[in-house]
């Protein structure tokens, strides 16, 4: 797969092959959509809080006594059971929504969502952009000349100069390629990719999953006939026939 690369100026700098280990994986969308819910739900803040009958102020003394009255034996006003009492198994404002996920399936995401916007032509590939300071306004000029609208993916290198320059402009969300995630991938209408960073993607990506290199097809081995003399436990059988056994009689007392 080819795009086009273009310069800080916004004109065609030529062409580029994308490498197929990271732009031609095949979506899933199982995978794909649990990466996404992954993403959401660690933004998820516990907010809601409730307090139990310990928390609740009051519900010190007993209502009545024990005995005696015909009511229904209490030992608190604060009972979960009675008004303004405290709450049984509510929200406590701890709770963990993060969701666990195979870090290969993870870089797998992400490789995936990239394909699928290479896919739709929404991969723009710039040879560089330099500053001497953090400028957003030139920033936002060179973007204006690329064939790019909408939401904007910025990924860069580990340059902030370039990340300064980039993240006070709206519609546009730059990332360093070491933290990527499919959700901020699919979420964005174009994906604006520095030239120099696509190898550093592939080295954190794609390494040690399958389909990223090439496959070296399996060995098949020969299946050998074991004989009595490979296994140390038919060692001590002879090869003449069967010694007699002798019978269990029973012995009787006389």
């Amino acid at each position: 797969m080819k795009a086009k690369v273009y310069d800080q100026q916004g004109k065609e700098a030529g062409q580029t092959e994308l490498s197929s280990n990271i732009f031609e994986i095949k979506p899933k969308e199982v995978l794909l959509k649990q990466a996404v819910i992954r993403y959401l739900a660690s933004l998820r803040r516990p907010i809601a809080k409730t307090k139990t009958r310990a928390e609740r102020r009051g519900g010190g003394r007993k209502p009545w006594r024990q005995k005696g009255t015909g009511r229904a034996r209490v030992g608190s006003r604060r009972s979960p059971i009675w008004r303004k009492g405290g709450v049984v198994f509510g929200p406590t404002g701890n709770e963990n929504f993060t969701k666990a996920m195979p870090k290969k399936a993870v870089k797998k995401s992400i490789l995936m969502a990239l394909s699928a916007q290479a896919e739709e032509g929404r991969i723009v590939i710039v040879e560089e952009i330099k500053f001497t300071k953090p400028q957003t306004k030139k920033f936002f000029e060179v973007l204006k000349k690329l064939p790019v609208s909408g939401k904007i993916l910025l990924i860069l290198g580990k340059d902030p100069i370039l990340l300064k320059s980039a993240s006070n402009m709206p519609n546009v969300y730059p990332l360093v390629f070491d933290q990527l995630s499919a959700y901020n991938i699919l979420v964005a209408d174009y994906v604006v990719i520095l030239k120099e960073v696509i190898s550093q993607i592939g080295k954190i990506y794609g390494k040690d999953l399958k389909g990223s290199a090439k496959e070296e097809k399996p060995v098949v081995k020969e299946a050998k006939t074991k004989k009595a003399g490979d296994n140390p436990a038919f060692n001590n059988l002879s090869t003449g026939p069967r010694p007699r056994q002798r019978n269990n009689v029973a012995r009787t007392r006389k």
